[in-house]
């Protein structure tokens, strides 16, 4: 196990304030989509389940990123999540209810 320190100079003010703006940026769109996508009758529900379906892959998340950055070093473990990262992006591109609906639409 490697426990030195970083050589870098790490900015303590502007990590934080991007990370904020990204999560917010995530946290609207989440939102947005839940609204836009979910009947007033069941909007509750949806809202809950994806809050927990969030904090449960919080969870899986560090105890799995831990291990992984153990097993394979930092760089490897960037790599896995990257590519676990695209993958679910192609998986939700071609998944996609809307895309679905346009392909099999005929052209007027």
């Amino acid at each position: 196990m490697n426990l030195e320190l970083p050589t870098e100079r790490v900015d303590p003010v502007s990590q934080p304030v991007e990370a904020g703006a990204g999560r917010g940026v995530g946290d609207v769109a989440e939102t947005t989509l839940i609204q836009s996508r979910s009947a007033d009758a069941v909007r509750s529900r949806v809202f809950a389940a994806q809050d927990g379906a969030a904090h449960i892959a919080f969870s899986v998340s560090a105890f799995g990123g831990g291990l992984l950055v153990e097993l394979l070093g930092a760089r490897g473990a960037f790599g896995v999540a990257a590519a676990f990262g695209v993958g679910a992006a192609g998986v939700a591109a071609t998944a996609s209810p809307r895309r679905r609906a346009s392909r099999s639409s005929p052209e007027p």
